[in-house]
């Protein structure tokens, strides 16, 4: 379904309240961008990512995250994936 006005598309498992769907897919997607769902954080500071981005991202067990942040809030991405973009940056041409 895409809501027109916002040119954002729904998940068409999408439930109201706003939970993952059960198909493997982001719960929002708009130009690339995703919403995957909200994770809570333990005892122990720790989240589950959800099963829809670990599928998306190929990220498995043992791999790697780089946490970055700014002001507005904090994001993951695999330290393989970091490593390749600052090779290409680094490298003398």
């Amino acid at each position: 379904m895409l809501d027109n006005k916002k040119n954002i598309t729904y998940n068409k498992s999408m439930k109201s309240r706003n939970y993952p769907t059960d198909k493997g897919e982001p719960m929002l997607e708009k130009k690339g961008k995703y919403i995957f769902g909200v994770c809570k954080v333990g005892e122990k500071g720790q989240i589950v990512i959800p099963k829809e981005a670990r599928d998306m991202y190929q990220i498995k067990p043992g791999d790697s995250l780089l946490m970055v942040g700014d002001s507005k809030g904090i994001a993951m991405i695999k330290t393989e994936v970091f490593s390749d973009l600052a090779e290409q940056v680094l490298k003398d041409d």
